[in-house]
């Protein structure tokens, strides 16, 4: 079990890894790749699979070796093109060489395999798949050392081997360190893996107080959110410039730095009670109105990848290879961005959608960006000058206050989602 493991870790890092030509010999593969599944090599299985039937085009040449090929999965042997043969006895095992020659446009030459059983050793026979030539060869014994050979003493008779005790923290160290060669060098990297742990632990211990610095800052925002919408629908007042609190609360989550999946500071939690004391959701005609939240802050991870795709449509492999976030924070933040249509997906690609600008506007853009629908001429009287700069910054509004064709698809957006918004506006002009 612990073999097979040990395996499928180094053939999975490979399969992500490799990207040149290498050729990948796997012995005793009816071990690693068998046709009788169970819990433990099911996903061994799945994966030395899918490196014979793709892996050509990542740099993968692949040999299997197995005394046994009836055992080996046939998802994989299917994948040989040539097979070399020597002494098969097992007639379940002539049969599965008799199987895959018929495959490959050879039963013809049954009376050949039928003869496998029969070789000498180092005898055998080298069949091609791909033009159906077979030819009969002797191959000559190994002439380097055969770890596999029966030890034997000078005169021919087997012989037990001491290997003598083994320090398994020693051959731990040759492993982890094999450049270093002298006792030295071995010292000084052992000293440097206990100072990058030690670095290690420190930084974690730094991100926890970050998290719970961050979850501070949250609630607090929360309660802001909270009391800004209830000016807003209740008393139909703009006390405070809600665009200005996002801003002031992106910065802090760009401060933190901190590189996980964060929830939505725009998103009040369960255990904050909505004010019913006159039946009125402080959240109504907001976040219940439709699946997207439009003032939901973006996190660092759904920035940068709205910025990513804002320059070029991008794949989900392009995406990861230009962040730092892990995949699945990539994976939840894109899935995110596709369920609020602020991203959309097409054949695996990934493309700006309108709401990637409409939940940027705020209920102050919106009234500015309806008075220019209404009246594109509007000199937009009394317009603030941080409202005024925020709409620029954010691509609403060009250099001479006309609404750009993002600030149009936005407000179209809008309109549609908080109709309440610039309600009183449309019915006054």
């Amino acid at each position: 079990e612990d073999q097979r493991e040990i395996v499928y870790q180094f053939l999975r890092n490979l399969y992500r890894t490799n990207r040149k030509p290498i050729h990948l010999v796997i012995d005793e593969s009816d071990e690693f790749a068998p046709q009788q599944l169970d819990k433990d090599t099911k996903d061994l299985r799945t994966l030395v699979a899918r490196i014979m039937a793709r892996g050509r085009s990542l740099g993968f040449r692949c040999t299997l070796i197995t005394q046994r090929p009836a055992k080996i999965d046939k998802n994989s042997i299917s994948q040989v093109e040539s097979m070399a043969v020597l002494r098969v006895t097992a007639p379940q095992d002539r049969n599965a060489i008799v199987d895959w020659f018929a495959d490959k446009g050879g039963a013809d030459r049954k009376e050949i395999l039928s003869g496998l059983g029969s070789l000498e050793t180092g005898e055998g026979w080298v069949f091609t798949g791909l033009d159906g030539t077979y030819e009969h060869r002797r191959f000559r014994l190994v002439r380097t050392y055969d770890t596999s050979s029966t030890p034997v003493d000078a005169d021919g008779h087997g012989k037990d081997i001491d290997t003598g005790p083994i320090d398994l923290s020693e051959l731990d160290e040759k492993i982890v360190y094999p450049e270093e060669t002298s006792e030295e060098e071995l010292e000084r990297a052992i000293t440097k893996r206990r100072n990058l742990e030690e670095d290690n632990r420190r930084l974690r211990a730094r991100l926890l107080k970050s998290e719970a610095r961050y979850e501070a800052m949250r609630r607090v925002f929360v309660q802001i959110r909270r009391v800004t919408e209830e000016t807003f629908i209740e008393d139909g007042l703009e006390a405070v410039d809600y665009a200005d609190l996002v801003i002031l609360r992106n910065e802090v989550e760009e401060d933190n730095r901190i590189a996980f999946d964060m929830n939505d500071v725009a998103g009040v939690p369960g255990d904050i009670p909505s004010d019913t004391g006159n039946n009125i959701d402080p959240l109504s005609g907001f976040d219940t109105i439709t699946a997207w939240l439009p003032h939901r802050g973006l996190t660092p991870a759904e920035k940068t990848i709205i910025d990513e795709i804002s320059l070029r449509p991008s794949t989900r492999a392009e995406i990861a290879k230009r962040s730092d976030a892990s995949d699945t924070v990539i994976n939840n933040s894109l899935a995110r961005l596709v369920e609020e249509e602020s991203l959309y997906e097409e054949d695996g690609v990934y493309e700006i959608a309108p709401n990637a600008y409409a939940r940027q506007m705020s209920i102050a853009h919106a009234k500015v960006a309806q008075r220019l629908v209404l009246d594109p001429n509007d000199d937009l009287d009394g317009l603030r000058a941080g409202t005024r700069s925020a709409m620029q910054r954010l691509g609403f509004l060009d250099k001479s206050l006309r609404l750009t064709p993002r600030g149009q698809e936005a407000i179209a957006i809008v309109s549609k989602v908080h109709p309440h918004w610039i309600e009183d506006l449309t019915l006054g002009k």
